[in-house]
């Protein structure tokens, strides 16, 4: 679904798939990750499993040049372009009852 827009970023953010990994991960670390990181976690699906690193090098080039940009637009995460971190924001409960509204009205759109 990366590329379909509508007149919310909560919709927007929430309906596409790869976007809610990002912010579930995230929320499940409890603290800021690098890039590097992250993608290792999306690539693995456990922080401790053993990924190939040419698989994690385009998950962190997907994360780096779409996912965390677009998140870090509409206020989702905090971006440190220097260290590479993402950081979720402090603000996700706000977001999460947010999304849950924007499914409401995909699930509408959908019938």
């Amino acid at each position: 679904m990366t590329g379909t827009t509508t007149s919310d970023p909560i919709l927007d953010v929430f309906a596409d798939r790869r976007l809610r990994t990002v912010v579930s991960v995230l929320e499940t670390a409890g603290e800021t990750l690098t890039i590097r990181e992250l993608a290792r976690r999306l690539e693995a699906g456990e922080p401790t499993s053993s990924v190939a690193v040419e698989a994690v090098e385009a998950v962190e080039r997907e994360l780096y040049h779409d996912c965390v940009p677009r998140l870090s637009e509409h206020g989702f995460v905090s971006f440190d372009r220097d260290a590479m971190t993402v950081t979720l924001s402090s603000d996700i409960g706000r977001f999460e009852a947010a999304a849950t509204a924007a499914e409401e009205r995909l699930d509408t759109v959908r019938d």
